[in-house]
């Protein structure tokens, strides 16, 4: 998985486009990357655009997304809004059953 990340300074939103097969292990260095881009630009929210991906997670990993974003260093007051293509449908579901 591959990924760019911008800043727009005047919504202050980290935005992040995702491409390539999503794995755990890449997943979790996106989530650092993220944390750094926030910190560096003071912000807190960020837009993370995923409909270009593959997902390669196993059902447990999917279920297990959520709570790696509640580990120490990721601020609680921030925003996530991923966006997915529609084929990603049950995965998301899967996901949002877990928060």
């Amino acid at each position: 998985m591959e990924w760019t990340i911008n800043h727009n300074p005047a919504s202050n939103i980290v935005s992040i486009e995702t491409t390539g097969t999503m794995t755990l292990p890449r997943m979790n260095e996106l989530v650092e990357k993220a944390l750094q881009a926030g910190t560096r630009y003071h912000s807190r929210l960020f837009l993370v655009d995923h409909r270009k991906i593959q997902l390669a997670l196993t059902a447990t990993e999917l279920a297990n997304r959520p709570s790696a974003l509640n580990r120490p260093g990721f601020p609680k007051n921030s925003r996530l809004a991923p966006v997915y293509s529609e084929q990603h449908l049950e995965a998301v579901r899967l996901m949002e059953q877990a928060m």
